[in-house]
């Protein structure tokens, strides 16, 4: 998890040597991309990038990728949901709204911990 000392997060390493994020800044691509990216670089000038994680681009390759989601996630400092117009409406191909999907990465990193 990162550690919030003096003003900074300071990034730590968790399981497989991931670096765990002190913000997780959690957004559709096809919604809200230029808010996401916006709101990273607004962040980055305060707090180091490795204490930011923005994006699926951020895990390492060859690492189980849902696992990895579910431990930045629950051990991050704090989670943005960046909701944009179409956050709650979006759609599969078939038509369905992703976020009913169990597999949608979006419903995966928001969804309460146990």
């Amino acid at each position: 998890m990162a550690v919030y000392t003096g003003g900074k997060f300071r990034s730590c390493y968790g399981p497989l040597g991931a670096a765990m994020p002190g913000i997780f800044i959690n957004y559709r691509r096809d919604d809200a991309p230029g808010v996401a990216g916006r709101l990273y670089d607004h962040l980055a000038r305060k707090f180091s990038r490795g204490s930011l994680f923005i994006d699926v681009d951020a895990i390492k390759p060859g690492l189980d990728f849902v696992k990895q989601l579910d431990s930045q996630v629950s051990q991050c400092d704090a989670l943005l949901a960046i909701i944009g117009p179409h956050w709650l409406t979006a759609a599969d191909s078939k038509g369905k709204r992703r976020l009913d999907d169990t597999h949608d990465y979006v419903r995966i990193e928001i969804a309460p911990r146990r």
